[in-house]
């Protein structure tokens, strides 16, 4: 039903609710009178532009460019919401457009992770001479200051996926490390630490790797590798593995090593050339050398040789070289798959 219809069909003039009280009890169970976070979301679904221009009567009836008029209740779904504004956001082509979204419709908790995550990607694809251009303009914008606002009192009811995602583009978009909001969130952080799932905890890390080593982010370092090293045990996937290696470095004690390599070796047929190219490349910005592991990798990176671009395969050889690793089956193939490119 259009919102036009609607308007025609259950309008409302406010002096006619007292009309609406007198009438018998009997009578009244023809009109509803609905929640009023229920008629929100209804408008919403119908015409999410007009979010923010709803204000709500002590009436259970919701005002609208002067118009009064009731919903029926449970036509409205959360889900349908959160996909028309990130409908809406996809269509933001700056991270000012963004803003201006931000400003002109409020985003909810589950949907402030997404607006960062816009800001940051449309920043990302401009040249860095309009990236450095838009990150200045958005510490000066004052919709900025207002959606950090929402993402600090919005962080209690934040699930932790989108938690880690806000810190790691706020981290991007230049927010400054001693800032209150970033504080809080590496704070929340580390008292949801041992409820982080994978994800979570790879898009933390790659967050912590950005920041400089304040107290809190150190406290939040000191706790993964404790949890890390808790769980090494009972890791399961690749990426869990990955994680460890990310997180112990190149400097973790010996016997944590050992407990890597075993995992790696249980873990060999799981292992894709995705993963294998992924390992190395973390092995070596960690500076961490193991030979077992590295074997299992180039195994699995010559057996699926001619599914690598070559431009991959040079970074692969390059990650190797400081790695200080050699594997004549794995040269040999690269330097076929060279010959034959340029022939």
């Amino acid at each position: 039903m259009s919102l036009n219809v609607m308007r025609r069909s259950l309008r409302l003039s406010v002096n006619s609710w007292k009309t609406f009280s007198d009438i018998s009890q009997s009578s009244r169970r023809h009109f509803v009178r609905v929640d009023e976070t229920m008629v929100a979301k209804e408008l919403a679904s119908i015409n999410r532009p007009v979010r923010s221009q709803w204000q709500n009567s002590s009436l259970g009836t919701l005002q609208l460019n002067d118009s009064v008029f009731s919903l029926e209740e449970g036509s409205s779904d959360p889900k349908n919401e959160e996909l028309l504004y990130y409908e809406l956001l996809e269509e933001c082509n700056s991270p000012l457009e963004v803003l201006e979204l931000s400003q002109r419709q409020p985003p909810l908790p589950a949907e402030i992770s997404n607006c960062l995550t816009r800001m940051w990607t449309c920043a990302k694809m401009a040249s860095e001479e309009q990236r450095r251009r838009h990150l200045q303009l958005i510490l000066k914008h004052p919709g900025f200051e207002l959606l950090l606002q929402n993402a600090m009192t919005s962080l209690g009811v934040m699930q932790n996926e989108d938690m880690a995602y806000s810190l790691l583009s706020m981290v991007h978009l230049g927010v400054p490390e001693k800032s209150r909001v970033v504080q809080m969130y590496l704070r929340t952080c580390q008292e949801r630490l041992n409820d982080l799932d994978e994800k979570s905890l790879s898009i933390l890390v790659s967050c912590l790797e950005r920041l400089d080593n304040t107290a809190n982010v150190n406290a939040l370092k000191r706790g993964l590798r404790l949890l890390v090293e808790a769980r090494l045990e009972e890791m399961e996937s690749v990426s869990a593995l990955q994680i460890a290696v990310r997180v112990l470095g190149g400097d973790m004690p010996l016997d944590i090593k050992r407990k890597i390599e075993r995992k790696a070796f249980q873990m060999a047929e799981r292992f894709d050339v995705s993963n294998a190219q992924y390992l190395i490349f973390t092995m070596a910005d960690m500076g961490f050398r193991s030979r077992p592991l590295l074997d299992i990798c180039s195994q699995r990176i010559v057996e699926n040789m001619a599914e690598i671009p070559l431009k991959r395969l040079l970074k692969v050889t390059a990650a190797f070289r400081e790695l200080r690793y050699k594997n004549v089956a794995l040269m040999s193939a690269v330097s076929d798959r060279k010959a034959s490119a340029i022939a």
